[in-house]
Formats: structure tokens, sequence, C-alpha cells
């Protein structure tokens, strides 16, 4: 009724945790839990933001082709994520290591367009997506990467996928 929200053990558990984020969040409201994302829209896809280098302001996000370095890393990212303390959110796909491979658009839009962010979710296989028609059409396919990539009942049968690394940590 008061617009406060139950806080559970884990949530205590967060809230108990010193960091300086959390020490900074306590003196704001009391009740806040520290939360963090694999990736969203509006950034690029887990696997490809822990594959960039930086020069300066400058990020070179090389295209992600499934290595066994890329895959680790992103494994890494995932462990980092997930097992800080608070609340951690995965956006879809990234639990299967999905790219946001940005040098493959066909269609020549501008990035925020969400082309490469928004590829849908790989739950079984398919041999191709429907081009969807939005305003000039975006191409709903699956990047080269993404294509060859396991999806979820097969990674989901694979003990070393990206999928069962999430289950394990999480």
């Amino acid at each position: 009724p008061d617009g406060s929200y139950p806080v559970t053990d884990a949530g205590k558990l967060a809230l108990a945790t010193d960091t300086k984020l959390n020490t900074y969040f306590k003196q704001q409201r009391s009740e806040v839990i520290n939360s963090a994302f694999t990736s969203n829209h509006d950034v690029l896809r887990a696997i490809n933001q822990i594959n960039a280098t930086k020069t300066g302001t400058e990020y070179n996000c090389p295209k992600i082709t499934g290595t066994a370095d890329q895959i680790n890393k992103a494994k890494i990212h995932a462990a980092i994520t997930m097992l800080q303390p608070g609340l951690s959110f995965i956006y879809y796909g990234d639990e299967l290591g999905m790219s946001s491979n940005l040098t493959e658009n066909k269609l020549n839009h501008e990035n925020h367009i969400d082309r490469f962010y928004r590829q849908p979710m790989k739950w079984k296989e398919e041999t191709e997506r429907p081009f969807i028609t939005i305003s000039k059409g975006i191409d709903n396919s699956y990047d080269s990467y993404n294509t060859s990539l396991k999806n979820v009942d097969e990674q989901d049968k694979d003990t070393n996928s990206m999928l069962s690394f999430y289950k394990a940590i999480c």
C-alpha cells in the first residue's frame, strides 16, 4: 500500500554487501538492490562487448565467428555479470551466445534500428527467417554466426554449451 516492496533473502544479502555502488545507492534509498544486465537492445550483445577492444573512446568490435577464445570470454562476462551481488538480467539470446555482428548490415540501416540486436531467439532449427517489412524493411535473418549457432534444444543437451554454463552459474 505504501509503494514499497518486500526485500527477499537475496535482496538482504545484496544490501549487506558493501560495494562502492551499493553504498552510494543505500544512501539514496535504503531498499535499493543493485542490478546488472548481460546486454540489451541499446548496446552490443554480451559476446560482442567482451570481445571488443577500445582505443581512446572508439570501440573495435570484431566479427564473432565462435572461436574458443570468443566463447570463453563470453562465459567470463556471464560469470561476472550473473555472480555479482544484486539482481541480474539476461537479454534473450545472450545465454546461447548470440551475436550482434554489425558488419553484416546488408540494408545499410543505422545500427540503432535494432536489426542486429534483435535477431530472434533460436528456440529450434530453422532453415530461413522471414523478411519483416517495417517502414523501409528490416531483414530479420540471422547473421552468419547466429545461423551456425546451436539452438536451445541442441545447447540444452551439450554440457559444454553457453546455455549449460549459464544454467550452472545461475
